[in-house]
Order: C-alpha cells, then sequence, then structure tokens
C-alpha cells in the first residue's frame, strides 16, 4: 500500500495548486484585457462619434468554449484521480480505532485490546491505521489538518479514513460540521507517538489501578456512585456502556477535559463539578447541586485516577 499520508495531503495539496494556478492565470487575463480595452476605447476630447461596435466573433468564441472545455475536464480527471488515491480502503476494513461523535466529545475504542478514552486521541506514527467514524447522535465532522483530509461522522453509517502519521507530535483538530451549540468547542488533540511509547501508553492505560487509602479518595469514590456518576460515565479503561458522557477511566492522566477547552487543574475541575452551565453553556451534564466539600472529595477521586 503506498503511503497513504502522502496520498492524502500530498494529493489534495497538489491539486489545490493546480486550481491556484489554473484561477490566477485567468483572473490575471481578465484584469488584463479589462485594463487595457478600458484605456484604449477610453474617451478622448475629439471624439465626435461612438466608436465602431463589433458583433459575433465565432472564431474567438468557439475558441474561448475550447479552453473552458478542456480546463473543466482537464480538473474533473484531476479531481478524480485524486479521490481514488485518497480513499484506499480495503472492501472488508478491519478498523484499528474506532471514533465515535457524541454532543459534544470523542470517544475513541481501540479494536486490538478493547482500551477506550475521551477526547485525546493516542496513535502510533509510521503506521498505516484505519480508522472508522461513526456517531451517536447528530452528524460531526472529524478534521485535523496537519494529518489529513475531513471524515464526516453520520448516524448509522460506517466511514472509514486510512492515515499515516509520521512525526511525533500533538495535532489539534476540530468538528467541522454545525452539530449543536457546543460545535466550536468540540476539539480534537491528537497525540503521536513513536511505536514504544504507543506500546507503553496502552499498557499504562489498561494495567489496573490501585484505591488509595484514604478518607477523601474513599468519600469522592463513594459520591461517584451515590450521585449517579456511574449512569453517564465509566471509569473502566475497557468499557463501553453507558458512554453517556467520556469515559473517566485515567481522566487524571489526561491534559485537558471538556473536549479539550479547560486544562485539567483543581481549579477548572472544581468549577465544572459545582455549575456545569456556567462552564459550558448547554452542556448535557446536570447540576448534581454539590456542597464544596462533596466538590472537594469528587475532585480528589478524579484527580486520581491515573
Amino acid at each position: 500500500m503506498e503511503d497513504i499520508q502522502f496520498n492524502q495531503l500530498g494529493t489534495i495539496k497538489e491539486l489545490f495548486i493546480y486550481f491556484l494556478i489554473a484561477a490566477s492565470i485567468i483572473l490575471g487575463l481578465v484584469a488584463f484585457f479589462t485594463a487595457y480595452y478600458s484605456w484604449k476605447y477610453r474617451k478622448r476630447k475629439d471624439d465626435e462619434q461612438e466608436p465602431e461596435q463589433i458583433h459575433d466573433n465565432k472564431k474567438l468564441e468557439f475558441s474561448l468554449i475550447a479552453v473552458a472545455l478542456s480546463l473543466v475536464t482537464l480538473f474533473f480527471v484531476l479531481t478524480i484521480n485524486g479521490m481514488n488515491k485518497i480513499q484506499d480502503i480495503p472492501e472488508d476494513p478491519h478498523p484499528d480505532i474506532l471514533i465515535t461523535g457524541h454532543q459534544w466529545w470523542w470517544e475513541a475504542e481501540y479494536s486490538e485490546d478493547g482500551l477506550i478514552t475521551a477526547n485525546e486521541i493516542h496513535v502510533p506514527t509510521g503506521k498505516e491505521l484505519i480508522i472508522q467514524f461513526n456517531s451517536d447522535d447528530v452528524i460531526h465532522s472529524w478534521w485535523v489538518p496537519a494529518i489529513g483530509r475531513k471524515m464526516d461522522l453520520v448516524p448509522g453509517v460506517d466511514n472509514y479514513l486510512s492515515v499515516k502519521v509520521e512525526k511525533e507530535g500533538i495535532y489539534w483538530g476540530s468538528c467541522s460540521e454545525f452539530c449543536g451549540a457546543q460545535h466550536g468547542w468540540m476539539r480534537i488533540r491528537l497525540i503521536a507517538h513513536s511505536p514504544e511509547d504507543f506500546e507503553r501508553w496502552k499498557r499504562r492505560q489498561l494495567e489496573p489501578k490501585q484505591r488509595l487509602d484514604e478518607e477523601l479518595f474513599k468519600k469522592g469514590e463513594q459520591l461517584f456512585s451515590s450521585k449517579a456518576c456511574t449512569s453517564c460515565h465509566a471509569i473502566s479503561p475497557t468499557a463501553s456502556i453507558p458512554a453517556v458522557g467520556p469515559n473517566l477511566a485515567n481522566f487524571g492522566s489526561r491534559k485537558y477535559f471538556l473536549s479539550n477547552i479547560k486544562l485539567n487543574t483543581e481549579i477548572n475541575l472544581k468549577a465544572w463539578l459545582r455549575d456545569p452551565g456556567k462552564v459550558k453553556s448547554s452542556a448535557k451534564m446536570p447540576d448534581m447541586l454539590l456542597d464544596e466539600d462533596q466538590i472537594a472529595a469528587l475532585t480528589h477521586y478524579l484527580e486520581n485516577l491515573k
């Protein structure tokens, strides 16, 4: 299989440059002839009669039609070839990652070991990945400009994207299909590791977590259950249900939360638990009517899920 990243970014960039060159030439010709003929046939002081009016020049008209038709045909062929190159998906794909769009967050499931995470997507470099996309509610659109094209997430429809990330680093993206009140804050944070670091990250995510033997942690754990947080959030790295809200396994190890719009700090987390609607308007998380002691306990519990 060819280099997927080159197919996607290189092909799209190449096609854009061809369009840009053709459009620039046409714009330049239109501007030149507009200026030239405006100057040539300007009204002079000694002009006493209207200039000669010329009608019908079939040779010129057919020539222009032929040029326009040739350009349209050329770009049609280039576009079809480009689409075939970047849509390099097997007939029976076995996706490496399944990404589901929710209002307004991203869920990622790694098919090899069932690991589930939210909003922070980790991938290995140098490996061709097939990503499957679906939506849990409305149409979303995945777009990380630095690694490839956009892909729509449609309820009930599986779409696929081939991706190969060559360089380690953090790549930002966002939902590019209007999906509701928080569409603009449905951000993507994709982290590309070396293959060895990626495997280490997965092992850390999947390894059993030890409960802290302290009162505040135990109180937060009890509140997480009694306040029905488990009705929306899973805390197991392989639990796919309930998925009403993001999976919170290893939440404390994430740098951001709320679809990557807030740093994962004690202050921000407490503000969110205190009044979700104030921090993120139209948020689907209800106000749990927590007092300050309960907020402190839950914050401590969530920060230590790592």
